[in-house]
């Protein structure tokens, strides 16, 4: 069994400790109880990222765990850095698996992992893949062919300019 390490959450110190693991625990009292200890939080789920609420003297704070493994482990980010998630998996909190980068190396890991939200994964995606590369080699006015796929003129000139489902427009102007 791997030894899990605990420090104090930075401004809750004696209150909250994360976990090299992202675990996080809160110092309970014992005031009504008489029972004091540290007690394990679960986390809340959002868009697949774990999140702990921290409390202290009545301000809550909503913070993802990765956040809270990279600031107590290896310190606060640079300017532009957010937590990023080495092996894909956004649920993994553990320090082993996350680093701090900018937006640019993060979207990349997410394109190299398959977690990134394009084409049909995205959550607004009103078109599949077949249907985009019809688009990109349909001709006639784009009103007309927004009209085909139930999609605005707007859309289908974005479609056939590569600025939406950019990673297709390759693939229909070679078919």
């Amino acid at each position: 069994m791997v030894h899990e390490v605990w420090a104090d959450v930075s401004g809750y110190e004696g209150t909250y400790q994360v976990s090299d693991h992202g675990n996080v625990r809160r110092w309970k009292s014992g005031v009504r109880t008489g029972i004091k200890g540290w007690k394990n939080l679960r986390p809340t789920m959002s868009n697949g990222y774990r999140y702990f609420v921290l409390s202290l003297r009545g301000v809550i704070s909503r913070v993802k765990a990765s956040r809270l493994v990279l600031v107590t482990f290896a310190g606060a980010p640079f300017p532009g850095h957010e937590a990023c998630h080495n092996n894909g998996d956004r649920t993994d909190d553990r320090l082993m698996n996350l680093r701090w980068d900018t937006r640019k190396g993060n979207l990349a890991d997410k394109h190299k992992h398959g977690t990134a939200q394009v084409g049909v994964r995205h959550p607004m995606a009103k078109l599949d893949e077949e249907q985009v590369l019809s688009i990109i080699r349909a001709t006639g006015t784009q009103k007309a062919i927004g009209a085909e796929f139930g999609v605005s003129q707007s859309t289908v000139h974005a479609i056939k300019a590569g600025r939406l489902w950019s990673h297709l427009h390759t693939r229909g102007a070679r078919a």
